[in-house]
């Protein structure tokens, strides 16, 4: 699944795991299917069809890295405002600790 998503399995597995694994079982069995099609035909060796998985593996992985924009969306970081002092004042007051407040003012 590692080599079939192009090196790409972490980063789509940490967002969204079951479309992550759907995606790879999906590439492999294409790539799986793909080369057993092409070995019965010919009457291919299994020697041969482990190279002919590794081909299509090779194409898929080239495959998906030209349409890595579509698999991969890079999504905006939201970061919270920061307080200002008199906010942070006005919540420490809120909280009972105003005494603290009133030492760092002298």
């Amino acid at each position: 699944m590692l080599l079939g998503l192009g090196g790409q399995m972490s980063v789509l597995y940490r967002r969204n795991k079951r479309k992550t694994v759907a995606l790879a079982l999906a590439f492999g069995l294409t790539i799986v299917g793909l080369s057993a099609a092409t070995a019965a035909p010919l009457g291919l060796e299994p020697l041969y069809v482990c190279v002919l998985v590794l081909g299509y593996m090779f194409l898929v992985g080239a495959v998906i890295w030209n349409f890595r924009t579509k698999f991969m969306t890079a999504r905006e970081l939201h970061l919270p405002r920061t307080a200002s002092d008199a906010e942070i004042r006005s919540m420490l007051k809120k909280r009972g600790f105003g005494a603290i407040v009133k030492k760092k003012k002298k």
